[in-house]
């Protein structure tokens, strides 16, 4: 049996993060094929419902969904498989650290999305991931107190400020965090634990992966781990050039059903995808 694993954005999903036609076909004919289905997404879970309640409802009751960027992964039951949560003075040290550089900063603590200033930024995020979000009077107050260990925090800012915030949190934090680009002004931060290739490795026992058989999609920093784990990796020619350059094989964009074209060629055996081949864009 094959396993195929899709992140959402820029991937599954097109430039108007919908799932087109043929990227919904092509899950279904992975479902009728009796092959492993898995999403893998830095996004919170009840986002990444809300995209499966709304393009590909048939694969509920089958798929298990890897979140926050392998930090919370449930099975096909919704029965919780894995959770990783940072450690809360590290939370509450970077947390200060980003208040310091006046960067926006926002946790995600039992799949609620939480911030301490309401701001363009925590808007425009709420809106594309179309999920509420809760203001409160200090997050490391709330980090602090019983059960609010946050998975996942992100700092948002302006693209080019944001690589210097890489660089500054990989200096002081990378012993005990995890700290990947996920859009290009998207810093996602989680545990040491938390990835996506590490959730693959975690789940692989319970759904048989053959790793020979395991096919990953992907399109950004944060899915460079999954690429690390098989042969058969594929990005989309709208990823950037360090993702193009940790992946096996270069499809077509997301606005271009690249997905579809290399689900299509999988499913019968074809691993020749040298019809298609752009290294240089």
């Amino acid at each position: 049996m094959k396993t195929l694993v899709f992140d959402l954005d820029g991937t599954l999903l097109n430039s108007n993060s919908e799932i087109s036609k043929k990227n919904i076909e092509a899950m279904k004919m992975i479902i009728q094929s009796k092959n492993q289905l898995i999403l893998a997404s830095g996004r919170m879970l009840v986002s990444m419902k809300k995209i499966i309640d709304k393009y590909i409802p048939f694969i509920k009751g089958i798929s298990p969904i890897i979140s926050y960027n392998g930090a919370y992964i449930i099975d096909e039951k919704d029965k919780l498989i894995y959770e990783s949560i940072i450690d809360k003075q590290v939370a509450v040290d970077l947390i200060n650290h980003l208040r310091n550089i006046k960067s926006h900063r926002q946790i995600y603590v039992k799949d609620v999305l939480i911030s301490e200033e309401e701001n363009d930024f925590i808007e425009f995020y709420s809106k594309h991931a179309n999920v509420d979000y809760k203001i409160v009077k200090d997050l490391n107050d709330f980090i602090m107190q019983k059960d609010n260990d946050p998975l996942k925090i992100l700092c948002i800012d302006d693209e080019l400020k944001i690589r210097e915030i890489e660089n500054e949190i990989q200096n002081k934090f990378s012993n005990n965090l995890n700290i990947v680009l996920s859009f290009k002004n998207f810093l996602d931060i989680m545990s040491k634990e938390a990835s996506k290739g590490n959730a693959i490795k975690k789940i692989s026992k319970i759904y048989n992966i053959d790793f020979e058989q395991l096919y990953v999609f992907g399109d950004s920093n944060n899915d460079i781990s999954m690429f690390e784990i098989t042969n058969n990796s594929f990005t989309l020619n709208n990823a950037n050039k360090n993702v193009k350059s940790a992946a096996k094989h270069i499809l077509p964009s997301n606005d271009e059903d690249g997905v579809y074209y290399a689900v299509k060629k999988i499913l019968n055996d074809d691993n020749n995808f040298d019809d298609w081949i752009d290294h240089q864009s």
